[in-house]
């Protein structure tokens, strides 16, 4: 039997998405798996299937959203949910406490073997063997809520993670298996693993629930009230996107493809120093080029889409792995007749006044007033960011392979990475955009970095004619 700590609540975050999934099961989807994301890691040696399971434990017991279960309270009954999920449709009547989550002290450990086909060449075999992975959803009421597939044959050496959005974040899944190779490697050499302090998602939720209680979040939701009422309407839509192609009324979730774009070393050192010498980030950069592309082809003053930034307000948040990225609202006014540097610090500046209220997530405004909540679930454009964790000099032993045919994504989503070099990866839903439309985008948007980092100056015509 499973021995739990009390009931902890869960985050801002974790109630969005779970109101979203009770909302589109009644209209029919199908949400088992919906929040699941799987990454394919090819293995740099041989290894000890013993041992890994070992390090997974340890793993699990060092973070708590492992362990975590989530179902809807006891004291609601069935009754009360239908009532509650009315009254929210029309109202949007928030009451706290509608979903639990608890922390379960133990937890089985189920470390699997996949077999391969043997007909199939590798990358065929890797993408097949995660998709028949993503055949058996995740259970989010019995933990753990992360699984780990091995993948072994004479040849390939790799494993299959599938977790859950609803306990973790893009950021936290870095950590994750970080620490997972760290804890590996001590093991085999029979050493303590050298891990910093692990951050709480319960302490993380509960100070969210306290400031909220406390009124302190008035503000920062107020902020972002106003900006979603102001700038809805300059929300970048699927529909909108030049890549977007006819598909049906209602595409289906999980048909997911992905395509990558690389710079040379050369040129990511490059394109980070002049990003530096802008006094950005590299994220900033890339955002203010994403921006550049959709004013382009949608022509608006004001382009607004999503953005996924972590909301961890102190240095021990950064070991957390919970949800705690939040989806803000970034909306970039555009000058046609400046300097694309100019756009550039625009960006900079709307993500600075995003973090100045990052103590709470748009989602909760939806949460308390009910305004709009699935606006976005299957139409959405995202910009996401994951920050260098390795330097270049340092060889991975688990190393996440890109298979475009066996990626989930529910909409689009562009992520830049800086390891070990800069890299957009664009996930998206084969169905609604053309994979042709999609990659030379990326091009564009890469070539567009290269050009400002040799020309500061460049025009914001002359970005916009690179995407040609």
């Amino acid at each position: 039997m499973l021995v739990t700590n009390r009931e902890v609540p869960v985050s801002f975050n974790q109630e969005q998405m779970l109101l979203r999934f009770e909302l589109l099961k009644r209209r029919g989807v199908d949400t088992r798996g919906l929040s699941d994301h799987r990454a394919v890691f090819a293995i740099k040696d041989s290894v000890d299937q013993d041992m890994l399971a070992r390090a997974l434990g340890q793993l699990i017991d060092r973070h708590a959203a492992l362990r975590s279960a989530l179902a809807f309270g006891a004291r609601y009954t069935e009754q009360h949910r239908r009532v509650y999920l009315n009254c929210f449709a029309r109202h949007g009547t928030f009451v706290p406490g509608l979903f639990t989550q608890q922390v379960h002290h133990e937890v089985p450990l189920d470390l699997r073997v996949r077999a391969i086909d043997p007909s199939l060449n590798e990358r065929d075999a890797l993408e097949q063997a995660a998709l028949d992975d993503e055949s058996e959803p995740l259970d989010l009421s019995q933990p753990p809520v992360v699984r780990v597939s091995l993948l072994k044959d004479r040849k390939i050496r790799a494993m299959i993670v599938a977790s859950s959005h609803l306990t973790h974040d893009a950021i936290s899944g870095d950590i994750m298996i970080g620490e997972l190779e760290c804890i590996y490697r001590a093991l085999q050499l029979g050493t303590e693993p050298t891990l910093g302090p692990a951050g709480s998602h319960v302490e993380f939720a509960r100070r969210e629930y306290s400031n909220f209680a406390k009124g302190v979040s008035r503000t920062h939701e107020d902020y972002w009230w106003r900006c979603w009422n102001e700038h809805r309407h300059t929300v970048v839509q699927a529909s909108e996107l030049p890549f977007a192609k006819a598909a049906p009324r209602r595409a289906q979730f999980g048909k997911g493809a992905s395509r990558v774009c690389q710079a040379s070393s050369a040129d990511s050192d490059a394109i980070t120093l002049a990003a530096r010498r802008s006094r950005v980030t590299t994220y900033i950069l890339f955002r203010a080029i994403m921006t550049t592309a959709l004013y382009r082809c949608i022509g608006r003053k004001t382009i607004a889409f999503w953005a996924n930034f972590i909301n961890r307000q102190r240095e021990a948040d950064m070991t957390t792995i919970g949800w705690c990225a939040t989806t803000h609202l970034v909306p970039t006014r555009v000058d046609p007749h400046g300097s694309f540097l100019d756009v550039v610090l625009n960006v900079s500046k709307s993500m600075q006044l995003a973090m100045n209220h990052a103590t709470i997530p748009l989602a909760a405004v939806w949460l308390r007033h009910g305004k709009d909540l699935t606006r976005g679930l299957d139409a959405r454009v995202n910009f996401d960011a994951t920050p260098a964790r390795v330097r270049p000099s340092e060889e991975r032993f688990f190393e996440q392979l890109h298979l475009p045919n066996a990626v989930r994504a529910v909409d689009f989503d562009i992520r830049v990475t800086s390891t070990p070099s800069l890299s957009l990866t664009a996930r998206f839903n084969y169905e609604r955009y053309d994979a042709d439309g999609v990659q030379a985008t990326l091009n564009g948007m890469m070539r567009v970095a290269v050009a400002f980092a040799s020309n500061p100056n460049l025009t914001f015509d002359e970005s916009c004619a690179l995407f040609d």
